[in-house]
């Protein structure tokens, strides 16, 4: 028994200072991108700027067609749930994408291959210090914005949790796509290509512009299961009008993408890295 504790002991202890060190380099991340709060202001001014656009889009639009009311949202749920999409998008920015091309261009991608921790741990947990700084303010002035322009909506107690678990979830997903392409750079020198695609996906299949529950049904059947629309809109959708089955069905999806996209990761990794130490890099 004494034994069994001792190990218990040690595998906590060993855990315990795991967990440490990457806390410490997501509050680096946070104090650094805290820093420079003007820019994270300006990130929600335009955020603010795109909510006041799409208000007057869908205005218009609504009475052009003479109703308030399209495939059960409204208005008011429509810029809300724009609004939540474009400010945690808009706080997973710059592109891990681009820093990892950037090391690997360098050459300095030896020294965190070296380094006692992992590579794809490093990055996310530097991505969650930024993004807990950026989301803040983006959220902040996001539900002003919305307050001002179209009102409050309802959101229930279980919208807030089950959209937080799907959020944390795209948010993942998000990043396992975006280091993925950075990975792309062991072979392809100039990945800014990819990104552009990538980032049109999202915009477009990502809820960004407007709510997938806006379009065609076929065509809305297929953009659910694409990873793009599993980052942020289905948070969003949960946040504005809470429907449990739309919940499974968003969760096993992003589910079944992370781990997809984990196994490529670490496949791409592995090569990558073993190109560069072949390479005498």
């Amino acid at each position: 028994m004494d034994n069994l504790a001792i190990n218990e002991r040690n595998f906590l202890v060993k855990y315990y200072f795991r967990f440490l060190k990457y806390f410490e380099i997501l509050k680096i991340s946070f104090l650094t991108d805290t820093t420079y709060l003007s820019s994270n202001f300006t990130s929600g001014l335009v955020v603010f700027f795109r909510i006041w656009i799409f208000t007057q889009l869908y205005q218009i639009t609504y009475a052009t067609i003479n109703k308030t009311t399209v495939s059960g949202f409204t208005i008011p749920m429509v810029i809300w749930s724009l609004m939540i999409v474009q400010s945690m998008a808009s706080s997973t920015r710059p592109s891990i994408a681009r820093k990892i091309q950037d090391e690997i261009k360098e050459g300095t991608i030896d020294l965190k291959i070296c380094r006692p921790y992992s590579f794809m741990f490093f990055y996310y947990f530097e991505l969650i210090g930024r993004f807990i700084s950026s989301a803040t303010v983006n959220l902040l002035v996001g539900f002003i914005a919305v307050l001002i322009l179209v009102g409050p909506i309802k959101i229930t107690i279980a919208s807030l949790i089950f959209g937080l678990i799907l959020l944390i979830f795209g948010i993942f997903l998000d990043f396992l796509t975006q280091y993925i392409i950075g990975l792309l750079s062991f072979w392809i020198e100039d990945i800014q290509p990819i990104i552009w695609i990538y980032g049109k996906g999202v915009f477009i299949l990502g809820g960004m512009i407007f709510p997938i529950a806006l379009f065609p049904e076929s065509f809305q059947k297929v953009a659910e299961f694409l990873p793009f629309s599993q980052l942020f809109y289905s948070a969003s959708r949960t946040f504005v009008s809470f429907d449990y089955n739309l919940f499974v069905k968003y969760l096993l999806t992003q589910i079944v993408w992370i781990i997809i996209f984990y196994a490529l990761a670490a496949f791409m990794y592995r090569k990558g890295v073993r190109n560069v130490n072949i390479n005498g890099g």
